[in-house]
């Protein structure tokens, strides 16, 4: 508990919000801007990160937490999101959902011009 608590310091100390912790199924979690951290009693950090998350926020998380004296190690775990219904996917899945969730915009965008196109080439407008 003391290292989680000073991980979560150190993480405030850089500006990068936390918004909670929690202990289950043997690890603390760490909920973090666009991240979860995942700390074992070996002191072991996982880091698992948005899949919208920007690679020099990434690079700049793992470089923080590889000179806290409170962790041995720190690994990269997996990309996730959550849906729109509030479940969590990761890794593939994770990806997948998102490339699904740009066709559908890509489709409602063009199909949203097209009304747009049809009603301005059809609507005879009124006089002034």
């Amino acid at each position: 508990m003391k290292n989680v608590d000073k991980i979560i310091k150190l993480l405030e100390e850089y500006e990068i919000e936390v918004y909670g912790k929690n202990f289950t199924e043997g690890r603390w979690y760490i909920l973090a801007k666009n991240c979860i951290l995942a700390v074992d009693s070996k002191k072991t950090v996982i880091l698992s990160f948005h899949v919208y998350s920007d690679p020099i926020y990434s690079a700049q998380m793992a470089l923080i937490l590889s000179d806290c004296d409170q962790i041995s190690s720190v690994k990269l775990g997996d990309v996730f999101i959550y849906d729109q219904d509030g479940k969590y996917h990761v890794g593939e899945e994770a990806l997948n959902l998102v490339e699904e969730c740009k066709k559908q915009n890509i489709i409602g965008k063009f199909i949203e011009e097209q009304m747009q196109r049809q009603f301005l080439l059809t609507v005879k407008g009124g006089t002034c």
